[in-house]
């Protein structure tokens, strides 16, 4: 009777969430930069989802049934997969293993897009300019075409003329990726909020009038219509993935890409602090984003 009476007592704790961290909206982090050895994992499949807990069969044997303690975005679905990793001893009670989340991982797309990143060059005067990019992933599209680099000829208010003889404004590029990008801190931001605050934080952060209303042009039409979007900017999630190689050196380099979730409730995120950037000499300014295709949810 005491035993049972224990065991009673453990599930009551595990669904109304005593310990730190459980309960409220789930927040979402990034795998990136994140150590999960501590913690254990299961892979499973989402078969009821209820206000405060959901339950789900493992991936690897359909039989083993699970209870797990987690609050779930809107967005999730019965059939949905995940990774749910915990640090709690499981509880097992007529077959059904009961786990309280710690985070929850889950793949959002197949991959994800590193969209528009396109880069300026201003050099103080007329210069010869060789840019090569570094990372993972194949390029789907560039323009000018990307053959082993860009060579081009740069002047000082950022027109840039290639090897092909015509006029460019930049330097465009995409590419295919499976960054797992920093989602740690940043900003949740209604949707139809986000022109101003990405016109306010871009300004901060240093893109001048024609790169902010670039930015905003391609980016807005994508986010506007979510209820929310969780928007971190990037730093090393980012460039440690994509190196970008200038020559001859530049003075200055500012590099702003932004990584965004849409969401269908709003979430508590530390904010993230941002640094103004000041142009000296010849500066080379690049900017993009993507839509994250991974984040774990804490």
């Amino acid at each position: 009777m005491l035993e049972k009476a224990c065991v009673i007592a453990l599930i009551f704790l595990l669904l109304i969430g005593i310990s730190a961290g459980c309960g409220g909206f789930a927040v979402p982090w990034a795998m990136q930069g994140m150590d999960l050895s501590e913690y254990d994992s299961v892979c499973l499949v989402i078969t009821e989802i209820s206000e405060k807990y959901f339950t789900a069969v493992s991936i690897e044997d359909p039989d083993k049934r699970y209870n797990v303690r987690g609050e779930l975005y809107e967005e999730f679905r019965e059939g949905n997969s995940l990774t749910v990793y915990y640090n709690d001893d499981p509880v097992i009670v007529d077959s059904v293993t009961h786990i309280r989340a710690k985070y929850i991982g889950v793949a959002n797309e197949a991959n994800q897009i590193l969209a528009k990143p396109v880069i300026y060059l201003y050099p103080a005067k007329a210069t010869e300019v060789t840019v090569t990019l570094e990372l993972e992933g194949p390029l789907t599209c560039s323009v000018p075409e990307y053959v082993n680099g860009w060579t081009v000829t740069a002047f000082p208010d950022g027109t840039l003329i290639g090897s092909d003889g015509q006029t460019y404004p930049y330097l465009f590029w995409e590419a295919d990726s499976d960054i797992r990008f920093d989602l740690s801190e940043g900003f949740c931001i209604e949707g139809e909020e986000t022109p101003g605050f990405l016109r306010e934080k871009l300004t901060f952060l240093g893109l001048n009038e024609q790169e902010t209303s670039g930015f905003i042009d391609y980016w807005v039409p994508l986010m506007k219509d979510n209820a929310y979007n969780l928007i971190s900017f990037q730093t090393y999630a980012y460039t440690d993935n994509v190196k970008l190689t200038v020559r001859p050196e530049p003075d200055s380099v500012l590099r702003v890409f932004m990584a965004y979730s849409p969401l269908g409730k709003p979430v508590k995120i530390k904010a993230q602090e941002l640094q103004p950037f000041q142009r000296t000499g010849f500066t080379v300014v690049e900017w993009g984003g993507a839509k994250s295709a991974y984040a774990v949810y804490h």
